[in-house]
């Protein structure tokens, strides 16, 4: 499986520097230290770096978490630089820290709903400023978009799924990244929208 650390020393012998048993007892004596979530077994074959099976999760864009309380909150995200936002708050919250919350009692229905961010699309099919509500986190139980040729769209991109069934709420996020938005003219003269990770 490879070679020892114990085979590579030197016998007094052989005309090698000294320094060469030093470096090989320093590289024996560095041991792996365990951290949050993280759990280091020395064995006789080297040292096994293992996690808790129930990982302390990954910080990403647009993270939702449950409150507890019939309502969720969104993580920091962009799209096109723009950050959504709950109730006219931005998502990431208020200047004391605060992050806005989303009331929606999940629990009260069987069946599958989604945390969707609803981009209001100008006539030009631009994303609106954040002062227009340009981007909003809505809860619907099906994505729409409604497209017009002129005037005012609306795109939903779904963030995350919400699974209820006899009251227990399963939250299942499926979108990590910040995003990009962008719309372009199909060949037979309709409007394609889309949103991809940036």
């Amino acid at each position: 499986m490879g070679t020892s650390l114990e085979s590579l020393k030197i016998q007094t012998t052989r005309q090698i520097p000294r320094k060469w048993n030093a470096l090989v007892a320093a590289v024996q004596a560095i041991r792996p230290r365990a951290g949050a979530g993280i759990v280091c077994s020395q064995t006789p074959y080297g040292t096994v770096i293992s996690s808790r099976s129930q990982g302390m999760g990954v910080p990403c864009a647009f993270r939702v978490t449950s409150t507890g309380e019939g309502g969720f909150t969104v993580g920091f995200g962009v799209i096109n630089n723009q950050e959504p936002t709950i109730d006219k708050k931005p998502v990431s919250g208020d200047a004391d820290g605060v992050m806005p919350v989303v009331k929606h009692d999940f629990a009260k229905k069987d069946g599958r709903s989604f945390i969707c961010l609803e981009l209001s699309l100008d006539k030009n099919h631009q994303i609106k400023k954040a002062t227009e509500d340009g981007i909003t986190v809505v809860v619907t139980d099906a994505p729409k978009n409604i497209i017009k040729a002129a005037g005012d769209s609306t795109v939903q991109h779904v963030i995350c799924v919400v699974d209820t069934k006899d009251g227990a709420v399963k939250y299942t996020q499926v979108t990590y990244f910040n995003l990009r938005f962008q719309a372009f003219v199909k060949e037979d003269k309709t409007m394609q929208y889309l949103v991809y990770a940036s």
